[in-house]
C-alpha cells in the first residue's frame, strides 16, 4: 500500500498543523546556519499541548537540515500539533488516509 502525504507548507512558528485523525511521515527541520532548531509533534488538535508527543527532532544550527521519514506512518488520532524553539522552519508531511488499526 502507498501513502501520499500533504505537505503543512513552511512553518515558521508553532502550529496546528492538521486538526482531525492523520497520520505523521515525516518532518524535515531548517535552521538559519546559527542556531540549533527544535520541532516537537505532539498527536493533539490544539495548541494546548496536551497530546501524546509523538516526535521530536533537534538539529544543530551549523548542519542547516535535518529530519526523518516516518515508515511505518504513525497515527495521530487527534491531530498534529507543533512546537518549534530555537532559530529555524520546518515542514511535516502527513496523510489522512486510514493506516489501519
Amino acid at each position: 500500500m502507498s501513502i501520499i502525504s500533504t505537505s503543512s507548507g513552511r512553518q515558521n512558528n508553532n502550529a496546528i498543523i492538521i486538526a482531525r485523525k492523520c497520520a505523521l511521515c515525516g518532518v524535515s527541520v531548517h535552521t538559519d546556519g546559527a542556531n540549533n532548531c527544535t520541532v516537537t509533534i505532539f498527536d493533539s488538535a490544539t495548541a494546548a499541548n496536551n497530546g501524546k508527543q509523538i516526535g521530536g527532532w533537534t538539529v544543530p544550527g551549523a548542519s542547516q537540515y535535518g529530519g526523518r521519514n516516518v515508515t511505518p506512518p504513525t497515527r495521530a488520532n487527534n491531530g498534529l500539533y507543533c512546537e518549534i524553539t530555537g532559530g529555524g522552519w520546518y515542514y511535516v508531511e502527513y496523510s489522512e488516509r486510514d493506516i489501519g488499526g
